[in-house]
């Protein structure tokens, strides 16, 4: 949890940073009138693609795959695994209720968080 506040930290810093660049990009375009309305399309379209690919950084990627190897999350996906595969062998394994109980089980967790706050 605290790998991703310090991730969602970052973003938000770099975001205030973009912004920031963007204004004072903006005014000395602004003092020196030349075609502003060329210019100012030209900056929208870099600043959507640059807001986009800026969550595929690095510090993203590694936080990511931290969390994903913690050994409690390994371990509850093996269990998991091999509980499917006990069902399946023994013909016991319903998919339609295991993709529903995944769905209902995240809606209550979006709900109980959401409530929570």
């Amino acid at each position: 949890m605290r790998a991703l506040a310090e991730a969602y930290k970052s973003k938000q810093e770099r975001l205030e940073e973009e912004e920031e660049y963007f204004k004072t990009m903006e005014s000395e375009n602004n003092s020196t009138p030349k075609n502003t309305e060329s210019k100012e399309e030209t900056l929208e379209i870099p600043l959507k693609k640059r807001k986009f690919w800026d969550n595929f950084s690095t510090i993203h990627a590694k936080t990511g795959f931290k969390i994903f190897f913690m050994p409690l999350r390994l371990l509850t996906y093996g269990i998991l695994v091999i509980g499917i595969l006990i069902l399946i062998r023994h013909q016991l394994f319903n998919i339609t209720a295991f993709f529903s109980g995944l769905v209902f089980a995240n809606i209550f967790v979006i709900l109980g968080i959401a409530l929570r706050k």
